[in-house]
Formats: structure tokens, sequence, C-alpha cells
């Protein structure tokens, strides 16, 4: 109990001493230095010099502790400097796959006019990435993050070390870059639930106890008439165009064919635990959005707001509206702005 306590202490102590934001630049306030075991063990070796030299009264022994003291002294500035001066930006995190490793694109900076040589970046216990900053260089750096849970996961502190130059010494600081990071339920590969076909006149479209038959139009090439401005470059006959007569456009005959739409139900898996549930469904929306279909989602109500899931749709951002329902259900209700949509900021 008390180590817990204490522990939460040192985190409330840290957000008040690095509080989160999307960029982070290193300074005297935020970045801590101490010796490393190296260090420590240079320092026991110059304390035994130091007592055999004043037990014997060496002043060769003596000289030489002082001046490994004064190298060690030296380095210290060195160290820090390998840090200080340094910005860290955030660029872009993309949802993920629970189980999968989150990419998350940061931008690191130097405006302080010195190389920052071996500088190591990563979570507490791995360091996923070295580099060396050069003077006014700008570097950008994929870091991955295991994750480890379904819906919001919030991004632990990330650390910054470096032990330059002799390794005697470490500087470090663990910043907080304000990341959340949207996690999808890890999908489980299966076949899709049996269709229930009806004749689609007879239903509403949005009605999620059945599985309904669609008309599309497949269409044949009828002929071909001059191209006229505006004409979809699809429907350009291009091998025309290659044998040198000119631009036109292709007609279609159309003809009538059945297209599927499906909708996927909390009850198609009925007997499962929750979380194998959602994903199976997670499964669904990713083999429906691979199909020529339309496709919905229901779950049981746990929210009174209305999403893309209540209607049948396709393309990318149906998917991803569907598989965002997926992550958040039955999740607290917390809005987080910096991870609604993707950190998207280019590169200045």
């Amino acid at each position: 109990m008390q180590k817990r306590h204490s522990l939460s202490y040192y985190q409330r102590w840290l957000t008040r001493r690095i509080p989160p934001n999307k960029k982070q630049t290193l300074h005297r306030k935020n970045i801590f230095i101490l010796p490393s075991k190296a260090g420590l063990g240079f320092l026991a070796t110059l304390l035994i010099l130091w007592l055999l030299g004043t037990n014997y009264q060496n002043n060769l022994i003596l000289v030489m502790t002082f001046l490994l003291l004064s190298l060690m002294h030296t380095c210290m500035f060195y160290t820090y400097a390998a840090l200080s001066g340094l910005s860290v930006e955030v660029l872009s995190v993309e949802p993920c796959f629970m189980g999968e490793q989150a990419q998350l694109r940061c931008r690191i900076s130097s405006r302080s006019g010195r190389q920052h040589q071996q500088v190591n970046i990563g979570w507490d216990g791995a360091v996923v990435s070295t580099v060396t900053i050069d003077k006014n260089e700008v570097k950008i750096v994929t870091l991955p993050l295991l994750v480890t849970h379904r819906g919001w996961y919030r991004a632990d502190r990330l650390r910054i070390l470096s032990t330059y130059p002799l390794g005697l010494l470490k500087a470090w600081s663990k910043i907080d870059l304000d990341i959340d990071i949207l996690v999808y339920p890890k999908p489980i590969s299966g076949d899709l639930p049996e269709p229930r076909l009806r004749d689609v006149s007879s239903q509403d479209e949005n009605d999620p106890a059945v599985i309904k038959k669609s008309i599309s139009q497949k269409e044949d090439i009828s002929h071909l008439r001059e191209y006229r401005v505006g004409d979809s470059p699809k429907h350009i006959a291009w091998k025309a165009y290659a044998k040198g007569q000119g631009l036109s456009t292709k007609e279609y005959d159309t003809q009538q064919t059945v297209k599927r739409e499906q909708w996927f139900l909390w009850d198609d898996f009925s007997g499962l635990p929750n979380e194998v549930r959602l994903s199976r469904l997670c499964d669904c929306v990713l083999q429906a959005e691979q199909s020529d279909m339309r496709y919905g989602l229901q779950l049981p109500a746990v929210s009174s707001t209305k999403t893309k899931s209540d209607v049948l749709g396709s393309g990318t951002e149906h998917q991803q509206a569907l598989l965002r329902e997926l992550a958040l259900f039955d999740q607290p209700d917390v809005t987080h702005p910096s991870a609604t949509q993707s950190l998207n900021k280019g590169i200045s």
C-alpha cells in the first residue's frame, strides 16, 4: 500500500513538473541527471583511491583521483547538453487493432545550434529508437507501442535518455505527449452469419432484423459516342484512344442484378462472451468491406447517441465508423479531442 501511494505521489509530481502537451521542449526544468551504474562504480573507485592517497600521503594518487573526478564533472555538462534544446512533437497516430503495435510518428528537432548524439527514445524498459540530431536538423521517427486493451488507450510517458559521452552519467526526461489511441477489437476470423433474404421492396432499408436483396445495375457496353467535357475517366475508351481514334465515351446497357445487403446483429453470436462477440463482428465488418455489398451493424443500446451504425453503407468512412462503434462499445463516455481524428499536421 505504501509503495502504491508513493508511486501515485510520484506520478502527480511528474504531472505538475511536466504537464501533457502535444509538443515538448527539453530544458533544465524537465531534464534529470544522475550517475549511471558505471558512474557509481567509477565514484566508488575514486573514493578508494582517495582513501589510499590520504592514508599513504601519496600525492600522485591524489592528483590522479582529482583529475578523474574533474573528468566526470565535465561529462555532466556534455550529458545534459545531449538533451537540452531538443523538441519532440507528435505528428500522427492511427487507430489500430488490439494486440497490434500502434505507430506513433514524432518530429524531433533541435534549435540549440549544437549536435545531440546518441539520444535513446522509448517507453519504460524498452528503447525503440536511437537517433543523433545535427545542428538545426529535423528528424521524423516512428515509435511502435503495443496496445493492451480496447477503446481509448492512453500512451505512457515517452522516455528520452542519453549517457553520452562516457556513460558515467545518464540524463533523461519523461514527457507526456497527450496521446490517446483508438483501439479496435482484435478480429477473430470466421464465416459471415447465414443471410436471411427477403425482397427489398417489402422491407424498410434500416430494419436490422433482416438481410435483404437490393437491385444494382450490371452494365454492358452498348456503343461508343463522342467524348463530352465532364465525362468520367472510367467511361473513356482508352484502347480506342491508344489506337489514334480520338477520345470517345462508352455507353452502357443496364441489366438488373442482385446485390446483397446485410446487417450484422449482436444476437448473431449469442452465447459467446462480449469481447469475443465484438471480435467476430469486427471480422464481419472487415470481410463485408472487401466484398461487393452494403452492410450495417446493430449493437445493444448503451448510448442514446445515433451513429452511422444505424444505416447501411459501404466504403472506408463507413467501415471506420462501425469499427469505432465496436471499439467504444460499453466504454465510459469520455471525449478525447486529440484522438477523435488523426493528428496529421504535416511537416513544416
